[in-house]
């Protein structure tokens, strides 16, 4: 079997994750086409109308404030959720892996063994080596496996969640935060490994070196939302009384997305204008141009050429 023959054995002692995603099935040129999507908790959306396509291999990087959206926008492709309006759908043959940022997929009365095994799709057989080795590859080994993943640490939980993904012949991932509390060295093997991965890939994340390596053809970002979000924050420290030390600590973290992060992205025009809101800001586009509202597909040879041009330079 395919999968069994890429199974990752991890010699003893080695500390040092060897993490490789299994490759990807192959998918329609167009992966998903989303449309008009609009998403409210019973108060104002959000988000709103908001439109993109993203192509076979293709990354799209969703940006935003914490309570922007991001995460609601991925549970909505991930069948997690719905929207309130809008419409989106999947091209042909394919299959969607979704990371949970705080890992909601995880059966925490259930041995790590069972939460890996639960993942994997009916119709495949796969042997409890192969899982065993798959847990491995992502340090967890052992006794370890036959541990309730609820008593594990967060950057065991992230490491299990991952794993998982690699059993579901997924060939679009829709990853929310999916580096958080890994150490540096796993963070980098991930990171490394999702680089080469042929697939196509939606996230979300403020790991700035994760961004920056991860190359994304596109991104979408809800800046009006997340300008008004912040002034409200800002508003509500003042009335606490924060000092001024706090609240410039504050506007820092609040706006890593928008300097740090967006900075660090090797596409010239991912930039964001406070007076759009959803913006598509694409890799081919002329610098400093944003698209409101739709993303439409790109010329993606082009892309991909200024890519490998740019690498070549690097």
């Amino acid at each position: 079997m395919r999968l069994e023959a890429q199974r990752v054995h991890v010699a003893k002692g080695d500390r040092t994750l060897r993490v490789k995603f299994p490759d990807p099935p192959a998918s329609g040129v167009t992966v998903v086409n989303a449309h008009g999507l609009s998403k409210a908790y019973g108060g104002p959306p959000v988000f709103e109308d908001v439109s993109f396509d993203v192509g076979r291999g293709d990354r799209l990087l969703v940006l935003g404030l914490n309570g922007a959206g991001k995460t609601s926008l991925l549970r909505i492709l991930a069948g997690e959720t719905t929207a309130n309006l809008g419409m989106f759908s999947f091209g042909h043959n394919v299959n969607v892996g979704y990371y949970a940022q705080e890992h909601d997929n995880l059966q925490g009365d259930a041995t790590l063994l069972d939460n890996i095994r639960a993942a994997v799709p009916t119709d495949l057989n796969l042997s409890e080596t192969h899982l065993r080795g798959l847990l491995g590859m992502m340090g967890l080994s052992g006794e370890k496996v036959f541990q309730e993943s609820a008593t594990l640490s967060g950057g065991e939980k992230t490491k299990l969640a991952l794993a998982m993904l690699m059993v579901g012949r997924n060939n679009l991932l829709l990853l929310d935060e999916p580096t958080n509390n890994l150490d540096p060295p796993s963070r980098q093997s991930v990171t490394d490994s999702l680089k080469s991965w042929k697939g196509t890939i939606i996230f979300v994340s403020h790991d700035t070196e994760f961004v920056e390596q991860l190359r994304a053809d596109q991104g979408v970002a809800d800046a009006r939302r997340s300008g008004r979000l912040l002034q409200r924050r800002l508003a509500r420290a003042r009335l606490a009384g924060m000092s001024a030390m706090d609240l410039q600590a504050m506007v820092e973290l609040e706006t890593r997305v928008w300097t740090r992060c967006v900075a660090a992205t090797p596409m010239p025009t991912l930039g964001c204008s406070p007076l759009i809101s959803w913006a598509c800001i694409r890799a081919d586009s002329p610098a400093g141009r944003t698209t409101p509202a739709n993303c439409g597909r790109t010329d993606r040879r082009r892309v991909r050429a200024a890519r490998r041009t740019d690498g070549r330079s690097q």
